[in-house]
C-alpha cells in the first residue's frame, strides 16, 4: 500500500535528479541507497520506493562502521539527527545487524 502512494513522488523526484546530475555531465548510473544497508538503481527504486524509508538512518549507520574501521573502533554508538526524529544504532565487533520489524 505505502508503495503504491509513494511511487509518483519518488519517481518524478529521481527522474528530476536524473536530469540534473546530467545536465551538470555526470553520465554514470544514479545509485540510491535503501534501508537494507545497500543501493539500488533507480529503476529499482521507482519500482520499490518503500525499499528507501530509513535510508538515511541506515547509511549513516554504515559511515559509522566505514570510519570506526579506519580508526580501529570495533565497538560505537552512532547518532543520527534528522529533522523531526533521533536514531541510534550501536555497532559491535565492527559489524551491523539488519533488523527487519519498524516502531512507530
Amino acid at each position: 500500500m505505502a508503495d503504491c502512494y509513494v511511487k509518483p513522488t519518488v519517481s518524478r523526484y529521481l527522474t528530476q535528479v536524473e536530469g540534473l546530475i546530467s545536465e551538470a555531465g555526470y553520465q554514470g548510473e544514479l545509485l540510491v541507497m535503501h534501508s537494507s544497508e545497500g543501493v539500488m538503481d533507480s529503476e529499482k527504486a521507482r519500482q520499490h520506493p518503500v525499499r528507501l524509508i530509513e535510508s538515511g538512518p541506515a547509511a549513516g549507520a554504515f559511515a559509522a562502521c566505514f570510519y570506526g574501521s579506519l580508526l580501529d573502533q570495533n565497538d560505537l554508538i552512532s547518532l543520527d539527527i534528522g529533522g523531526t526524529t533521533a536514531k541510534t544504532c550501536v555497532i559491535e565487533g565492527g559489524g551491523l545487524s539488519l533488523s527487519n520489524s519498524i516502531e512507530v
